[in-house]
């Protein structure tokens, strides 16, 4: 006699997680139980509300950022401006599937969060905190200029957020299909000019020495 068939529960998350994206709260648990290939009373084996479910599936993507954990591994790697655009590339993909579910959460009362974190140990918290240290850690190696690491960090991270919840507003990624692209040229070159280690001239020198 064959052995039935095993459902991991990352299949039906991630069943789940494609449907609710695609469907926001209308998104019922007959479709997902149709797209991960379970009968419903699977579904509710393993989570005991559609609402249970929600949360199961996209709380990962709250706290699952492939960019946070790569960034000390990048540390004095690379040519500066281009690893600033590899990874606010990165971060933009992140935003762009975060922000349809935290605008689905806010518009659904009944898939808000079920409790909220303590201060200081939310998943963008421990974010903000990883990108700034390691912008510090570049500073400390003189491949950016000395500044306020945790300023420039929620500059990066606020401008690319901001692009992720206004393209979802606008019809601009399907006018201009290369707006993306674009903008971070513009945003990182620009972010360049004001970070990068100023270059200092014979005449300059010659006078701090003699000084």
């Amino acid at each position: 006699m064959a052995r039935p068939v095993t459902i991991q529960d990352d299949t039906i998350l991630d069943a789940a997680r494609a449907v609710f994206l695609e469907r926001g709260a209308l998104a019922t648990t007959a479709e997902v139980a149709a797209r991960a290939g379970v009968s419903e009373g699977t579904l509710f084996n393993r989570f005991r509300s559609k609402e249970e479910l929600f949360r199961a599936c996209m709380s990962r993507g709250h706290v699952h950022a492939e960019w946070a954990r790569k960034l000390p591994a990048r540390v004095g790697k690379g040519q500066m401006p281009d690893v600033l655009a590899d990874t606010a590339s990165e971060i933009l993909a992140f935003f762009r599937e975060l922000v349809p579910v935290l605008m689905m959460e806010a518009g659904t009362p009944a898939f808000s969060p079920a409790s909220l974190p303590s201060k200081g140990s939310h998943p963008a918290a421990e974010h903000i905190r990883r990108l700034a240290d390691y912008l510090e850690a570049e500073m400390s190696l003189g491949r950016i200029v000395k500044q306020d690491a945790e300023v420039l960090a929620r500059t990066l991270t606020g401008t690319l957020f901001s692009f992720a919840f206004l393209e979802l507003q606008t019809t601009a990624e399907t006018e201009r299909p290369d707006a993306a692209r674009k903008f971070l040229e513009s945003f990182i070159a620009l972010l360049w000019a004001g970070i990068a280690p100023r270059k200092t001239s014979p005449a300059r020198l010659a006078s701090k020495k003699a000084s």
